[in-house]
Order: structure tokens, then sequence, then C-alpha cells
């Protein structure tokens, strides 16, 4: 009797060492799919705000350049430009066009929740050639309902780098 119940102990502290052994194996091994998760998130988010970024700028562009060729819609555009960025893009009144292209995101700040800076680099290519630049994107995010449906609006502005 007493070899039945030792044996019973034995085999007991032997299954219960080997079910946390797979207990924290599985821990791991869901910590980091979590970090994996966590990484995509902030990777597709970062991806995301460039794109927006990349598309506002264009358009800051575009408004500066349309204000140098039609004045008579200044009081228009400008409301426009001023939502779009704190300071005026200097572009030499030959220009007719420009396009942003290689738009890199140099580094992130993320000063809170719902708001974040991107520092962009980017090429601007026009009649007379291209030249790089550099801009700070300060992008809003903030959540809006409508019609009980959640959706995320984000807001761009611009930031000359000094």
């Amino acid at each position: 009797m007493k070899r039945i119940l030792i044996g019973f102990w034995v085999l007991l502290f032997v299954s219960c060492a080997n079910e946390t052994k797979t207990f924290n194996e599985n821990n791991i091994a869901a910590e980091s799919v979590i970090d994996d998760l966590d990484n995509y998130l902030s990777t597709q988010e970062d991806f995301e705000y460039q794109t927006v970024a990349s598309q506002k700028l264009q358009e800051l562009y575009d408004l500066s350049l349309l204000l140098k060729h039609h004045p008579e819609f200044e009081v228009d555009i400008t409301k426009q430009i001023e939502n779009l960025s704190n300071n005026a893009v200097s572009l030499p009144n030959t220009i007719r066009q420009a396009h942003i292209e290689n738009v890199t995101k140099v580094n992130t700040e993320i000063l809170s929740d719902s708001v974040s800076k991107l520092h962009l680099a980017f090429d601007i290519i026009t009649d007379r050639g291209s030249q790089k630049d550099s801009i700070t994107a300060i992008i809003r995010s903030e959540k809006t309902t409508i019609d009980n449906a959640e959706l995320m609006t984000t807001k761009v502005k611009f930031e000359k780098n000094n």
C-alpha cells in the first residue's frame, strides 16, 4: 500500500511539473504573438500616416502653385493653406507644377495618444529639376461616431524644419 501511495505521489509531481513547463511555453508563445501584432500594427499605422502626409503635402504644394498663378482666388486658397501649414511654401514664380516623390519617414515622435510628429524627407520634382527637402507633419487622430459607427479621423498640419 505504501508503494502504491509513493508511486501515486511521484506520478502526481511529475505530471504537475510537466504541465507547468507546457503552460510556460504557451505563455512565451502568446507573448511573442502579441509583440509581433503590436509591431505590425505600429508599422501599419506609420505607413497610413506617411501615406496621408504624402497626399496632404502634395496638396499643399498644389495650392501654393495655384495661389502663385491665380491670385484672384487668394482668399479661398489662403484658408486652405492655413489648414495645412503654419508656414508658406516657397517656390519660384517660374515653376508651373511640382510633384512630391520619394517621401520617407526620418523619425516619429509620439506626443500623446492622439498626436504624433512625423519628420519626413522628400524630393520636389519640377520642370527645373529635383530638390531634396524635409518637413514635419503633425498628425492628430481622433475617433468620431457617425450613425453609431466609430471612425478614425486624421488631420495633418505641416511645420517647416529649421
